[in-house]
């Protein structure tokens, strides 16, 4: 997947080495929306020279530029060259490293958003919220197709010859005695499963309780 350099700028600025911040994402669009202007909005933006430069400017009164779009490691490269060292521009951080997927801030670290209500994402736009005698019920009634005994056949009987396909079941012969599985001749001869699949499997053999079984292996 290809990955972009971009540049985030007030409309003076001309220099792209020393001037505005320089970043790197796989989506410059949704870093600008989400990252940038989104966290801003929330008071979460971890870079404050950009966050101020967004209350300054205003977001609309920035310019949004993708410089290049090519590989990672391209991309990265040319953002260390732009970026040698830190402070450049709004830059805080030197260019070419790729940002930590999480931060330790220690043991004694309690978010400034504990306790503190705030809007979900997931439920923005929906400001009616489900009865509790709704949500007991289970909400609308479902409109799908009714399962009739037919279906319900088809469906097991399907399941029992995929199973079957897969070596899943297995026909046992007990006393010269087919079965389809060991469930079935668990039933038909009174003895646990568990049992009947010990002694198909040769890890013992029936006990003196169960003397009149003498032949009992899968096929």
């Amino acid at each position: 997947m290809s990955t972009q350099v971009y540049w985030v700028r007030a409309k003076h600025h001309s220099d792209v080495m020393s001037e505005g911040y320089v970043g790197v994402s796989k989506d410059a669009s949704k870093r600008w929306a989400y990252g940038h202007k989104w966290a801003h909005s929330k008071g979460r933006h971890e870079n404050p020279h950009l966050s101020n430069a967004i209350t300054k400017y205003g977001w609309d009164g920035l310019v949004m530029t993708v410089l290049v779009v090519a590989d990672e490691e391209y991309c990265y490269d040319l953002e260390r060259k732009l970026r040698p060292s830190e402070g450049i521009g709004w830059n805080l951080a030197v260019g070419g490293c790729k940002p930590p997927v999480s931060k330790f801030r220690g043991p004694d670290y309690v978010s400034p958003l504990r306790g503190v209500s705030r809007s979900t994402p997931w439920m923005i736009g929906n400001t009616r919220l489900p009865s509790v005698e709704a949500c007991i019920a289970g909400g609308k009634k479902a409109k799908g197709r009714k399962n009739t005994p037919e279906h319900l056949a088809k469906r097991m009987e399907s399941r029992r010859l995929t199973r079957i396909a897969r070596g899943q079941i297995r026909p046992l012969v007990v006393n010269g005695v087919q079965y389809e599985s060991s469930k079935i001749a668990s039933g038909a001869i009174g003895i646990p499963e568990s049992t009947v699949k010990y002694w198909a499997y040769k890890k013992g053999a029936p006990s003196a309780k169960y003397a009149h079984i003498i032949e009992c292996r899968w096929l």
